[in-house]
């Protein structure tokens, strides 16, 4: 999945409002139950933070969302007092709605709502199969993937990722990392001050970090979830929940854009 249609993301600074709500409620009472629904996630963003304008755009968004029919669900980003993108879901959210304040927008759901089942359950194969036997160093010790937070960090920066794969159940997905405004700023440690070069760098979740940085890089994002992966692929890959395809192998020279044409390897 390429996440160029979250780019407006990324185009100003944070903090940023991030909702997730399922759509189509009963008709009988939709009206009620919406309004009550819109109230209660941005009472819910303004303890977490949020300033007043921001919560009233999110509750506006959320009011005025279809109310009978549409999509199975949305997501809405806001920041200082916008909405800056509102988008349909494929999936509703399972469990209760999410509403969270921080330095970037929480993006990573959205993937995994936003794709249908039959298209991740091939992208996901399909990418497996590759991760698996680029992982596997070639006879001058390079590899195509990498996986772990370290790794995955430092391509990033280095616009080395081609695809971002992500296991939902991983651990790493929120393991902390620190951020600037720039999506290049980013760093495993707040003392990395020669990456972050941000006055005041932010904590912030590392799937949705490295979200950012394949959003503005046009890297693609797949979803590897065990139930679409081929009978006999090893479970628990990649290790800690993140991993990626590179564009250029560790230990390789830098690709000129176009060489490994214009999708990168794995598209």
């Amino acid at each position: 999945m390429n996440l160029a249609f979250l780019e407006p993301l990324y185009d100003r600074p944070g903090p940023w409002a991030s909702v997730y709500v399922a759509g189509r409620a009963a008709p009988e009472d939709a009206t009620a139950r919406q309004r009550t629904g819109a109230r209660a996630l941005s009472d819910r963003l303004h303890g977490q933070g949020a300033d007043a304008a921001t919560c009233r755009a999110v509750y506006g968004a959320l009011d005025a969302l279809p109310r009978a029919s549409g999509p199975a669900g949305y997501a809405v980003f806001a920041a200082d007092g916008e909405v800056v993108l509102r988008t349909p879901l494929a999936s509703a959210p399972s469990g209760e709605p999410g509403a969270s304040w921080g330095a970037l927008p929480r993006v990573a759901p959205l993937p995994r709502l936003t794709a249908g089942p039959p298209s991740a359950l091939r992208r996901a194969a399909e990418a497996m199969e590759h991760f698996l036997s680029a992982r596997v160093p070639d006879d001058e010790g390079r590899t195509n993937a990498t996986e772990g937070v370290p790794t995955l960090v430092e391509a990033a920066r280095e616009h080395r990722i081609d695809a971002l794969l992500v296991r939902p159940d991983g651990p790493d997905l929120h393991r902390e990392v620190w951020v600037g405004d720039d999506p290049d700023q980013l760093a495993v440690r707040h003392s990395e001050h020669r990456y972050l070069g941000a006055p005041e760098p932010a904590a912030s979740r590392a799937d949705d970090a490295l979200l950012r940085s394949a959003a503005t890089t046009g890297a693609d994002v797949v979803y590897v979830q065990a139930e679409h992966l081929a009978p006999g692929t090893p479970r628990g890959l990649p290790a800690g929940g993140l991993g990626a395809l590179l564009r250029w192998p560790y230990g390789g020279a830098k690709e000129e854009p176009g060489e490994a044409g214009e999708e990168g390897a794995f598209r």
